[in-house]
């Protein structure tokens, strides 16, 4: 009989970090796509809401692969390094794109942004943002491709920790009831 060798959590993290890394990069064109088609920005949020469903799948292939990692702790690491992985490299596609592919994007969206806020009803509340806006956008105060993507990298990676808790804490043996049952004397 051949045995096979387990996969560290950590292993498991950096295949999985492949598909979110994907996932995350469809959200990212689907972000670029936004200025010149509306279904593309429209499709964002519904894009977006399925990325707890693909961990969650990840995370259940991962127990079912090896039962040591059902517990906690071994869920949310490996939630933690995934939601890494893949910010890494749809920060990656992100730089690329805004240095090469889309220069200028963040100063049009801004402006684009502006517009229809200008166009609003609520325009007469926001005249001193909608004028900052448009300033912003057309002196290029606005923040640079790599402070951007790493940006997001960060932003992306701590709200995952946090998505990667919730997740564990709900996909590990005994569920959230084991976490937060509290024993009464």
């Amino acid at each position: 009989m051949i045995q096979r060798e387990e996969k560290s959590v950590y292993s498991c993290a950096a295949g999985s970090g492949l598909f979110a890394g994907l996932y995350l990069c469809v959200l990212a064109g689907l972000f670029f796509m936004s200025l010149r088609e509306p279904l593309a920005g429209a499709a964002i949020l519904p894009v977006g809401l399925g990325f707890p469903l693909l961990l969650a799948w990840q995370m259940r292939r991962w127990v079912r692969a090896n039962p040591a990692y059902g517990k906690i702790w071994s869920l949310w690491l490996g939630g933690i390094y995934t939601c890494i992985f893949g910010s890494l490299i749809a920060a990656l596609f992100t730089a690329v794109m805004l240095l090469f592919v889309v220069p200028g994007f963040l100063s049009q969206y801004l402006m684009q942004a502006a517009e229809v806020l200008a166009g609003s009803p609520a325009a007469g509340d926001y005249e001193l943002e909608i004028e900052v806006a448009r300033r912003a956008a057309e002196r290029g105060m606005v923040p640079s491709p790599l402070n951007f993507a790493m940006t997001m990298a960060w932003a992306t990676s701590f709200s995952g920790s946090l998505l990667s808790l919730v997740l564990a804490a709900l996909l590990s043996r005994g569920g959230l009831k084991r976490w937060v049952a509290v024993e009464r004397p």
